[in-house]
């Protein structure tokens, strides 16, 4: 079976175990596996889309109704349906991001769908968030993913333990990689840079879950390993109290450990 070298995720070497959505199946290829994982990580915006994500940001830092004043809404469908997809799909790349302005958007999408609503706007502003996957299926270039070089093409580069020369010469592998594929590749329906961004996503959704899950699944080890919850260690109580610490919430250490 296939790995990746010097990646954060590998289909046969996770140090933490993280299931069979985030590993293959022992009778999977690597083509398998990331054809399946590329049906939920979403696309990297381009050039384009940014421009129109400057724009979603702006009319909602306002107020969201300026994205519809003066519009035939009818004849705007596309366009709504476009934007307010960006900005979910850039939402749930950058949760950190558009702290407040989402929270308008994800208002004024539900309002959108109130009956009286709907039938005033006769349209529908919400669809599936553009995926590698849909994205790819779409041109009819889902065999990209099951190239011999698409696990160095989308592997992440972990500096951790490693001098200089290796992190360049994986750089450089990868880089090469990356335009070999998208030149092989490409044709009239689906350009170079068209695959290049399907690749730097998937690259893109590998380093998002080994800084945001990867540290969430060790911790949880470590909590099973070392506490148990009907035994407290001194010195070494889960307890917490409300307004002590930062805390918010009053549990007992077994409480705690589960709650964790």
């Amino acid at each position: 079976m296939e790995s990746v070298s010097g990646g954060g995720i590998t289909p046969e070497s996770n140090e933490f175990g993280t299931g069979p959505e985030l590993s293959p199946t022992i009778n999977s290829s690597y083509g398998d596996w990331i054809e399946e994982r590329a049906k939920y990580i979403p696309l990297r915006l381009n050039t384009d889309e940014k421009k129109r994500l400057g724009l979603l940001e702006a009319a909602l830092n306002v107020s969201g109704q300026e994205l519809l004043k003066n519009k035939s809404f009818e004849d705007n469908e596309e366009f709504y349906q476009t934007i307010f997809e960006i900005g979910r799909r850039h939402k749930i790349m950058n949760p950190e991001k558009m702290r407040d302005a989402y929270g308008k958007l994800v208002y004024l999408l539900m309002d959108s769908i109130i009956p009286d609503v709907k039938d005033l706007l006769q349209l529908n502003l919400v669809i599936p968030i553009k995926t590698v996957y849909s994205f790819l299926e779409k041109r009819d270039a889902l065999k990209i993913l099951h190239h011999q070089l698409i696990p160095d093409a989308v592997q992440e580069i972990i500096p951790n333990g490693k001098n200089r020369p290796q992190i360049d010469q994986e750089i450089r592998k990868k880089e090469r990689a990356i335009e070999l594929i998208s030149n092989h590749f490409s044709n009239r329906i689906i350009s170079s840079e068209e695959i290049k961004q399907c690749l730097y996503s998937i690259g893109d959704n590998h380093a998002y879950l080994r800084s945001n899950r990867d540290c969430c699944i060790k911790m949880l080890k470590n909590l099973t390993t070392y506490f148990n919850p009907s035994k407290i260690e001194s010195g070494y109580s889960l307890a917490i109290r409300s307004g002590k610490g930062g805390a918010r919430l009053s549990h007992d250490h077994e409480t705690q450990f589960f709650y964790a």
